[in-house]
């Protein structure tokens, strides 16, 4: 027959057969009854192959899953390798990648880890319980939307790892090599169980890499489940005018609570696989989540999913909004989420396999499509964007005054609307100051807002910027004024202005101690910094060879102070860093809750000194100085307190040199004198 002759040609390569024999032992740790089967004859044998799978097991990735996740846009791909999982409690799931780094390559991509499994036949994501609030709180400390279906998370800050909770430490070059607790499920499954592991990126931190990808289904107890195949949709999508760029338009951006959203669109057809793509849409970026009753999928965050007409790849849908009875809030929260105004944010690429991957509308309009939508009246939903605060010049502050006292500030704009929604944000530098931030508020009849901060300003020079919230508006900077905030003294009105400082939060402490006031030396030699604090300037002299730091202590005392000059061949770099250590010499708070100075600064008379580094013409550091009485000396070199017998020479050498050159005067004098008698 003919099947006869199809096969002869297996039994007649003994040799290939016998060539191939040892490396039989590679592929029985996939069979445990083969393995078992070949321990029997002998223990020699047993040892001959067993012993060589613990290094293919240990590193060897050869029969690991891989998945690919190439990048959208700017940055490389990465590449994760997923070991086959063997159930048992408390066992664990090992993973390792490479090139997940940020859109510049020079450091860790923030990377969400994801398991599925099969629900009614659907792949699903599992959720964390509980366990794991240290990946909410650091995609909140970010900006970003809690997600129970982020299992892992991988981030490059090492120093916030917490792998008990699900937070591991990607390496600054994208490598990683962990372990990650897997769900109670999946502990205590059976062979062949549906596995599989979706990894993101680029939607968790700024200037990331956009990937998304999931891998093909990984083997439990040694057999890999069917891969899922979604029911075949043979339907060519074919945008209208051939264009592929998606477009949303909301008919209704103002709806009553309660109501429903109408939504229209066009364009959302996949270009590379001509199919229609599956949108999932959540509301405020995610911080909208349904309740366990009302989801539509295993990430609650997730408030609908669209499906666009698959022929034309066009949307024409209504979109219910937030309630109490389909998010399980109450009171201020619910009242936060049902009116006012919200954004939508469409995504792309990880509810169908082989979806382009995409994100759009949000606060800023992402892909050029514009989601705000108000519910209710209007008030201002998102902060506005930052602003380069440091580069408004005096034509954008049209007005705009400040008064400060304590954590009070009112502000006045004389050129916007009663009414107008604001938003008043204190700068440092271009650094916007968040914490001490309004909340959106209305100018009163005066065109005047105040508000309390949640903590006092340390003293610094500040630019109080006042931005539009009104609707069409967001973020339009109606105006500013400068803000110098100086340490215990009087409050005063500012068009730009100064104002007093009271008690500080420890926070605020430790930043104005950081500061380096002045110095000022009065007439009759006290030494005081600028918030009339009396204090003592030391002056550290080091080696030059050493690279030496010398840094000045200003310690609250009443002995005379300045500093002391520095000879030629030494390097000192001196810091003024004046910590008040008694809050009576500090400041004192009047009845009204102004604070006032309490120190004797003799304004009329001080002069400023000020220590600084200079080179004489040999090349030496030397230094330019005010004054040069002597003053107690703490040192440092290369950033490390000298002690013991270094510490006292380095404090009474200057003294040791005099004393030296005093005996030595004396000797020659009294040698002189002895000659002349003789």
């Amino acid at each position: 027959t003919k099947a006869e002759p199809q096969q002869t040609p297996a039994p007649q390569q003994p040799a290939a057969t016998e060539q191939q024999q040892p490396q039989q032992p590679k592929a029985r740790p996939q069979t445990p009854q083969s393995d078992n089967q070949t321990r029997q004859p002998s223990k020699d044998n047993d040892q001959a192959q067993v012993q060589p799978q613990q290094p293919a097991d240990e590193n060897d990735t050869s029969n690991w899953v891989k998945l690919d996740a190439p990048a959208t846009g700017q940055g490389s791909a990465g590449v994760m390798y997923v070991k086959p999982y063997t159930t048992g409690k408390g066992s664990k799931l090992r993973i390792k990648g490479s090139g997940w780094t940020n859109a510049e390559g020079k450091g860790g991509s923030t990377v969400a880890l994801k398991l599925n499994y099969l629900k009614d036949g659907k792949p699903a994501q599992y959720s964390r319980a509980g366990g794991h609030g240290a990946i909410d709180q650091y995609l909140r400390d970010n900006g970003k939307s809690a997600d129970s279906t982020t299992w892992a998370l991988l981030i490059p800050d090492a120093g916030k790892a917490n792998p008990a909770q699900g937070l591991y430490a990607l390496n600054p070059d994208g490598t990683f090599d962990i372990e990650i607790d897997v769900p109670e499920q999946l502990q205590t499954g059976k062979t062949g169980d549906y596995l599989s592991i979706t990894a993101q990126s680029g939607r968790n931190a700024p200037n990331d890499t956009q990937r998304a990808a999931t891998s093909k289904t990984i083997p439990v107890n040694g057999q890999a489940a069917a891969e899922y195949k979604e029911p075949e949709n043979t339907d060519v999508c074919s945008p209208e005018g051939g264009d592929f760029s998606p477009k949303l338009k909301i008919e209704n951006p103002t709806v009553e609570p309660g109501g429903k959203l109408h939504i229209t669109g066009s364009g959302w057809c996949n270009p590379d696989d001509k199919r229609v793509s599956k949108i999932g849409l959540k509301i405020d970026d995610g911080s909208v989540s349904h309740n366990d009753a009302t989801k539509v999928n295993s990430n609650r965050t997730i408030w609908a999913i669209v499906e666009p007409d698959a022929k034309t790849g066009n949307i024409d849908t209504y979109i219910d909004l937030p309630t109490a009875e389909n998010t399980g809030l109450s009171g201020e929260e619910l009242a936060k989420v049902t009116s006012g105004e919200h954004t939508l944010r469409l995504l792309t690429g990880s509810l169908r396999k082989g979806d382009r991957h995409g994100t759009y509308g949000g606060p800023e309009g992402d892909g050029g499509v514009n989601t705000k939508f108000v519910i209710g009246d209007y008030k201002p939903g998102a902060d506005p964007a930052s602003v380069p605060a440091s580069q408004l010049g005096e034509g954008d502050r049209h007005g705009v005054s400040v008064e400060h006292n304590g954590k009070q500030l009112t502000v006045k704009v004389p050129e916007a609307e009663p009414g107008t929604w604001v938003k008043v944000t204190p700068y440092l530098g271009d650094s916007a100051q968040l914490a001490r931030a309004s909340k959106w508020v209305q100018l009163d009849q005066n065109r005047t807002v105040s508000y309390t901060m949640s903590g006092e300003l340390p003293a610094a020079d500040y630019r109080i910027v006042v931005q539009s919230g009104n609707q069409g508006e967001n973020g339009k900077v109606l105006g500013w004024a400068p803000l110098h905030v100086a340490e215990a003294t009087e409050s005063t009105p500012s068009g730009g202005g100064t104002s007093g400082r009271g008690s500080v939060s420890p926070a605020d402490q430790s930043s104005y101690d950081s500061a380096e006031p002045d110095v000022t030396i009065d007439e009759d030699g006290q030494a005081w910094d600028s918030s009339g604090n009396a204090v003592s300037v030391s002056t550290a002299p080091a080696p030059y060879q050493n690279a030496g730091v010398g840094y000045v202590s200003s310690n609250i005392g009443t002995s005379p102070a300045s500093i002391a000059p520095f000879t030629s061949g030494t390097r000192s770099v001196v810091v003024a860093n004046a910590k008040s250590k008694a809050a009576s010499a500090r400041k004192a708070t009047s009845a009204n809750g102004k604070s006032k100075s309490t120190g004797p600064v003799k304004n009329a008379a001080k002069k400023t000194v000020q220590a600084k580094a200079a080179n004489d013409n040999n090349g030496n550091d030397t230094a330019s100085q005010g004054g040069s009485p002597q003053a107690k000396v703490e040192h440092r070199v290369n950033g490390t307190e000298l002690t013991g017998f270094a510490k006292w020479f380095a404090n009474n050498a200057n003294n040791l040199l005099m004393s030296l050159a005093g005996i030595v005067l004396l000797a020659l004098a009294l040698t002189f004198k002895k000659k002349n008698s003789d």
